[in-house]
Parts: structure tokens; C-alpha cells; sequence
């Protein structure tokens, strides 16, 4: 690591070395990684060259937020160049052979299974999917506004039945949808397929009680869900956590298969979604849902005090089993 405790990518410097030298090459036209330029946050901020007034409309108040950063991490970052980030099983088959043709032993054949490196398929499978439905809201709005005014709730009727046909995809594509958003939260994708559909979370909302106009506001123009509170970024910290647990626990005792879950959307009725946090599979081939619920309001109590004690907690204990209330929103 150095004198500096720093590490200077001694590995990759060496291979670029004894490439350069059998190739005999003078210069490396390779494109610069982000860690060939110094960083610069330590940097002062320069002073502003001028100190003048601006008027209250152009200026912009944004409330902070708990935890905010300015970019959300990501758990499949590709530090690669772009050409690079393709990679196909002849490109990987094409290096094995080549490093088995050295007549010296390479250490990277034994550190990396080659018959199981991953690939960047994430390019072909975008390339398939049908379009996000905000481009079939803004066809639907453009043709709206061309129709006389105000409108009939015939008129309404029809262009909301179009806008139905439009967001309902197949069940070819639905699979497809779900498999490029597992990442939920980090993919945009998943928030555009949310925006025009009724979801899972707000099913105890319509199911209960009457469908009022205040409750279809809400649905319809209700503001973006990137909300970032104490009571949200508590759960978003610790539901990777529970994950891993819930894996841990249950692949060794009873051989389930767990992975991470994208969006569902229904393929007879396209209004309709749910994004689970999991997906299970055990030995028989039998599937389950994952949910995973964090609250704040419970972080330092039990399950079961949870139940006993906090009236609006989901789960009650019933024979002393924990069962989910039916009464309760999570239930639908």
C-alpha cells in the first residue's frame, strides 16, 4: 500500500507494464479513469466575482432534507468506460484463451471463474422494452387539449379508456419491466411505471371505506414519492439489513431462494402494480412475496412488544402466533 497508506493499483500498473513492453508501445492512448485526476473537494470555494441583488422569483428555496446526497448509490456501479461495459461470453472465452497461451502462470485465472463472470446485459434488455408511460400521459394530454371544451364525460371516458390501452403491457413485458427495476428506488424506470398506476400500498386506501373524490386527488396529484424524512430514511437504512437477515436465516434452514424484487404490473388490468422487496422460491418451486416494514415509531421495541403496546402497529398476536391485521392497510 505504500508509505502513504494509499493505494496506487500496484496490480494494474504492473500488467500495463509488461504489456507495454512486449507490445512495445511508447505511449498509452487508454481514455482516463476517474481516479487518474487528483480530487478537488478539499478545494475553497473562490470567491464570487459579484455581490448583486436578484429578485425574489428567480430565487429558490428548497427544504433540506434528512440524509440527503446528491447522488444515490448505486449497487451496480460500472467504473468501465462506456466501449468496455458490453462484455460478452466470446469476449471473456477470447481472454481465457489468451492468458492459457502465456507460458507463464497468471494469477488472474485463478482468482476469477471465467464460466461465471458476470455480463452487461442491462443495454439489450432497455433497448426491448415497450415506452414509459409518461410519453402515453403527454400524448393523451396533447389530444385533450385539441377537443372542445369543457370537456363531456363522454369525451373523458374515451381518452381515459385509450390511456388504459396505452400503459397495459404484456406479460412478456411485464417480466421484462420487473427485471430492470430491481434496484427500485436507484432506477428511474421505477418511478415512471408507479407514477400512472394505482399500487399495492394504497390498495387498503380504495378497499376501505368509500372512494371519495378526496381520495382520487390524493392518487392522482399527489406529489413526487422521493420524500426523505427521519421516519424514511430510518427504514431505507435498515432494510438491506433485514434483507440479508431474512436470507441468511431462511437459505440455510429451509433452502429458500431469495432475490430482490422489481415492479409487477398486471398485464390484464395495466392500471394496476406492486413492488414487493423480495422474491422467494423453495425446493418445490412454490413462490412468495417479501415485505419488508421498518418503523420508526417501533425501532426499539420486539416484535412482540410492537404488538402489545404500539395500537397502530400492522401485526397483532393472535394464539401467540404474529399475525397481520386485517384491519390493517398492509393487509390488502
Amino acid at each position: 500500500t505504500g508509505p502513504l497508506c494509499s493505494c496506487k493499483h500496484f496490480g494494474a500498473l504492473c500488467y500495463l507494464i509488461e504489456e507495454s513492453c512486449r507490445l512495445k508501445l511508447t505511449s498509452v492512448s487508454e481514455p482516463r479513469s476517474c481516479t487518474d485526476s487528483l480530487q478537488t473537494w478539499h478545494h475553497p470555494r473562490q470567491k464570487r466575482k459579484s455581490d448583486c441583488f436578484h429578485p425574489m422569483d428567480s430565487i429558490k428555496f428548497i427544504k433540506n432534507e434528512y440524509g440527503k446526497v446528491k447522488q444515490n448509490p448505486s449497487s451496480c456501479y460500472d467504473p468501465r468506460p462506456t466501449q468496455y461495459q458490453q462484455t460478452t461470453y466470446n469476449d471473456i472465452e477470447s481472454l481465457q484463451n489468451h492468458l492459457k497461451r502465456l507460458s507463464t502462470p497468471v494469477a488472474l485465472l485463478d482468482v476469477i471463474p471465467f464460466h461465471e463472470a458476470p455480463l452487461c446485459e442491462s443495454a439489450s434488455v432497455s433497448a426491448n422494452l415497450p415506452l414509459v408511460p409518461q410519453s402515453s400521459q403527454l400524448r393523451i394530454q396533447a389530444a385533450i387539449r385539441n377537443e372542445p371544451q369543457p370537456l363531456s364525460l363522454q369525451c373523458l371516458f374515451s381518452h381515459a379508456k385509450l390511456f388504459l390501452n396505452m400503459i397495459t403491457v404484456s406479460a412478456e413485458d411485464a417480466l421484462k419491466i420487473e427485471s430492470c427495476t430491481r434496484e427500485q428506488t436507484l432506477t428511474p424506470r421505477w418511478y415512471h411505471e408507479r407514477k400512472c398506476r394505482l399500487t399495492s400500498s394504497n390498495f387498503g386506501t380504495f378497499c376501505k371505506g368509500a372512494i371519495t373524490t378526496a381520495k382520487v386527488k390524493t392518487l392522482l396529484y399527489k406529489e413526487s414519492s422521493k420524500l426523505s424524512n427521519t421516519a424514511i430514511m430510518w427504514g431505507k437504512l435498515h432494510e438491506s439489513t433485514a434483507f440479508d437477515q431474512y436470507q441468511s436465516i431462511h437459505s440455510s434452514k429451509s433452502g429458500l431462494i431469495l432475490r430482490k424484487s422489481g415492479i409487477f404490473i398486471s398485464s390484464e388490468d395495466g392500471f394496476l402494480a406492486a413492488s414487493p422487496d423480495g422474491i422467494l422460491h423453495n425446493n418445490e418451486n412454490k413462490c412468495g412475496l417479501l415485505d419488508i416494514k421498518c418503523p420508526y415509531s417501533c425501532r426499539n421495541l420486539t416484535v412482540i412488544e410492537a404488538c402489545n403496546q404500539v395500537k397502530a402497529f400492522s401485526c397483532e398476536v393472535v394464539n401467540n402466533e404474529i399475525h397481520l391485521k386485517k384491519s390493517h392497510d398492509y393487509y390488502y
